[in-house]
């Protein structure tokens, strides 16, 4: 599973493109997402949405589907 990151747009101290460096974290790739908002987007109500949405995306697909 990818290291997911989470940038604002509009986020002046750290631009979505910066943030590649989440890289050197993990032997696995990294999954950038950008969503709406500025630095402090993750008091965002809908940050939940965003988070479930991108990790729905790879347990549905592993290979036993991601059930139990």
């Amino acid at each position: 599973m990818p290291v997911l990151v989470f940038a604002g747009r509009d986020d002046p101290l750290a631009a979505p493109a910066a943030l590649r460096h989440w890289q050197q974290w993990t032997t696995n790739l990294i999954e950038l997402h950008t969503v709406a908002g500025g630095h402090f987007f993750a008091s965002s109500s809908s940050l939940a949405q965003h988070v479930g949405r991108a990790c729905r995306g790879h347990v549905t697909a592993l290979p036993t589907g991601g059930g139990r």
